[in-house]
C-alpha cells in the first residue's frame, strides 16, 4: 500500500471514530493527495536507471567469467538474480517497504532477470531454436512477477514484450487463426488483469497516467499489428487502415468509460499515424483507399473542432495539421501551378498561426473573468 492510499485510509478512520469532522477530513485529504507524487519522479527514474545498470554489470561479470563455469554452474548462475528478486520482494512486502520507489525499479530488474535467466539456460542445453518460442517462455515466467511487485512499469513492459513475440511468432510461419485470435485476446486479458492490480495497488499520479499512455500505444498500434502479421486469410492491404482505426477507437470508448485522458491520447497518436499514408497515391485498391482518406480528413476536421470547442491546443493543432497534410498532399500532387501551390501553403501557415493566436487570447481572456 502507497502512503497516499494509507492516509486516506486513516483519514477516513479519524472520520468514522469521530476524532475529526467532514470539513476537516477533507482538508486533510485535499492535503495529502500531490504530497506522495512530487518526490516519487527523480527516485523512479534513478531506480529504474540503477535497476538497469545493475543487471548490465552482472551480465558483464558473469560473462567474464563464463568459460569457468560448467553447465549446472551455469544454470544456478542464470537463476540466482530470479531468486533473489523473489526474495527481496518477499522481504520488502513483510517489513511493509512496498512504495513505488522500490517495487518499480524491483519489476524491471525481475523481468530482466527471467529473460537473462532464460536466455543463459536455452543456450546452454540448447534447447530448442525459435526465438518465438525463448519469447514466449520468458513471458510467461515474468507474468507472476507483475502480481509481486505491482509495477507499472513492469506491466507495460511485459504487454510491448508480449506483441513482439506474437509478431516473431508470426514471422517464424507461425500464421493461424488460433495465434491472430490468442493473441488479440489474450495479451489484453493478461496485460489488463496485471495493470489493474498495479493500479489499485499504486494510486493515481503522473506515472501512472503515462504508464498509461505508453499501455494505450502498445495496445491500439501493437494489437492490430499482430492482426495484420498473424491473420492467416487475405484481408487486403487497404483494409489494414480499418484495424488501426478500430484500436484507436477503442481506447476512446476507454477514455470515455474510465475519465481517463491518457487513454485518448494515445488513440489519437495512432489514428493521426493511420491517416497521414492515406494521402498517399502508391496504394492499390483505389476505391477503398479514397474512402479511408476521407474517414481520415473527417477525423481531421473532428480534432480541430474538438480543439475549439474544449479550448484544447494540442488537439486543435494535431487536427488542423492533419488536414493540411491531407489537402495540400493532393493538392500539391496535382497539376496546378507552382506559383498557385506556394500561395497555398502561404496562406494555410498564416490561418494556423491565426487560429493559434486567436485559441491563447480567447484562453486568457476567459481566465481574467
Amino acid at each position: 500500500m502507497d502512503k497516499r492510499t494509507w492516509i486516506k485510509n486513516e483519514i477516513a478512520a479519524w472520520r468514522a471514530e469521530g476524532l475529526v469532522d467532514a470539513a476537516t477530513a477533507e482538508r486533510l485529504e485535499a492535503r495529502y493527495a500531490a504530497a506522495p507524487g512530487r518526490l516519487s519522479w527523480g527516485i523512479l527514474l534513478a531506480g529504474v536507471f540503477g535497476a538497469f545498470l545493475v543487471g548490465l554489470g552482472v551480465i558483464a561479470l558473469v560473462a567474464a567469467n563464463w568459460d569457468a563455469f560448467g553447465r549446472a554452474a551455469r544454470t544456478a548462475v542464470a537463476f540466482a538474480p530470479v531468486v533473489l528478486c523473489g526474495g527481496a520482494t518477499l522481504l520488502f512486502a513483510a517489513k511493509e517497504k512496498t512504495s513505488a520507489a522500490v517495487m518499480e525499479p524491483m519489476g524491471v530488474l525481475w523481468f530482466a532477470a527471467v529473460a537473462a535467466g532464460a536466455t543463459i539456460v536455452a543456450q546452454t542445453y540448447q534447447v530448442g531454436d525459435s526465438v518465438a518460442g525463448l519469447l514466449l517462455f520468458i513471458a510467461v515466467l515474468a507474468y507472476p512477477a507483475l502480481f509481486a511487485v505491482r509495477a507499472r512499469v513492469a506491466t507495460v513492459v511485459w504487454t510491448v514484450f508480449a506483441i513482439v513475440w506474437a509478431c516473431v511468432k508470426a514471422d517464424e510461419g507461425g500464421k493461424s487463426a488460433v495465434l491472430a485470435w490468442g493473441a488479440l485476446g489474450g495479451i489484453p486479458a493478461l496485460s489488463a488483469a496485471a495493470w489493474t492490480w498495479a493500479v489499485r495497488c499504486r494510486g493515481e499520479g503522473a506515472l501512472t497516467a503515462s504508464c498509461r499512455g505508453a499501455m494505450g500505444l502498445a495496445w491500439a498500434a501493437g494489437l492490430p499489428l499482430v492482426a495484420v502479421l498473424a491473420m492467416p486469410w487475405h484481408i487486403g492491404d487497404d483494409w489494414h487502415w480499418a484495424l488501426f482505426f478500430g484500436a484507436a477507437l477503442a481506447t476512446g470508448v476507454l477514455e470515455r468509460w474510465t475519465g481517463h485522458k491518457a487513454w485518448s491520447v494515445a488513440g489519437t497518436l495512432v489514428a493521426i499515424g493511420a491517416a497521414v499514408p492515406t494521402v498517399a497515391p502508391w496504394h492499390h485498391g483505389d476505391g477503398l483507399v479514397f474512402l479511408f482518406y476521407c474517414i481520415s480528413l473527417a477525423y481531421a476536421l473532428f480534432l480541430a473542432v474538438q480543439g475549439v470547442w474544449r479550448r484544447n491546443l494540442w488537439r486543435l493543432n494535431a487536427g488542423t495539421l492533419l488536414a493540411a497534410w491531407l489537402v495540400l498532399g493532393k493538392f500539391c500532387g496535382s497539376d496546378v501551378p507552382f506559383t498557385v501551390k506556394g500561395v497555398v501553403l502561404i496562406a494555410a501557415g498564416v490561418a494556423l498561426w491565426a487560429l493559434n493566436f486567436w485559441m491563447v487570447r480567447l484562453g486568457k481572456r476567459e481566465a481574467a473573468k
